[in-house]
């Protein structure tokens, strides 16, 4: 049975930091993780796979798949758009 940490802060509380990277404040905003192993398989499958995103989106890559460039187009327009 897993139990639940509760925080130690209620909305009211004010935290003060000496400065945006002092060890303190890095911790306060990234907790340390129980499982650091995880993390960094996470990190490293996710740098290929967002290249490989990448790559599948760029227009000629999208051309030599479905051959119609009037709708690669808009599909990069409207993807641009969206963001």
């Amino acid at each position: 049975m897993m139990k639940k940490k509760k925080s130690l802060l209620s909305e009211e509380d004010e935290v003060d930091f000496i400065s945006c990277c002092d060890p303190d404040t890095v911790k306060f905003i990234i907790p340390p993780k129980k499982y650091k192993v995880n993390i960094l398989v996470h990190a490293l499958l996710a740098g290929p796979m967002c290249g490989l995103g990448l790559l599948y989106l760029l227009p000629s890559t999208m051309d030599s798949l479905y051959g119609n460039t009037g709708m690669i187009r808009l599909f990069t327009v409207a993807l641009f758009l969206e963001n």
